[in-house]
């Protein structure tokens, strides 16, 4: 596997110095930017989110998720979201042990409950 390059939100058609990258907690000096071996990423995900009460299986799916997010450039879902999800976690807003309640089923549909989850490790 590759590195995990958090600079690929820049694209030739929206460059990164013309976006307003306060509210991302993005490093606005490249200085700041750092690349990290997947594997290591990950294990740093799953240990962020077991350490805020989420479960180990759970975690790995949550991990694998925003990792695969990381590498295909699209950081709103990688591993930056941390920076919401682990506050969200603290608050209660989100809901590291959630599961999955089914309210009502019929033959073609289903409504499905979250329990104000990380939808990451729910589906």
């Amino acid at each position: 596997m590759g590195f995990c390059q958090h600079t690929s939100i820049a694209s030739p058609n929206y460059p990164l110095e013309n976006r307003d990258m306060s509210n991302y907690g993005y490093p606005r000096d490249p200085e700041q930017e750092r690349s990290i071996k997947p594997d290591q990423l990950k294990a740093l995900i799953v240990n962020l989110l077991v350490k805020h009460r989420m479960f180990a299986a759970d975690a790995e799916l949550a991990a694998d998720r925003m990792l695969e997010s990381d590498l295909r450039g699209i950081v709103s879902h990688g591993s930056r979201a941390l920076t919401r999800y682990l506050p969200s976690m603290e608050m209660g807003d989100i809901d590291p042990r959630a599961q999955l309640l089914t309210e009502s089923e019929t033959p073609a549909i289903a409504i499905i409950n979250g329990s104000q989850g990380l939808g990451l490790s729910l589906i």
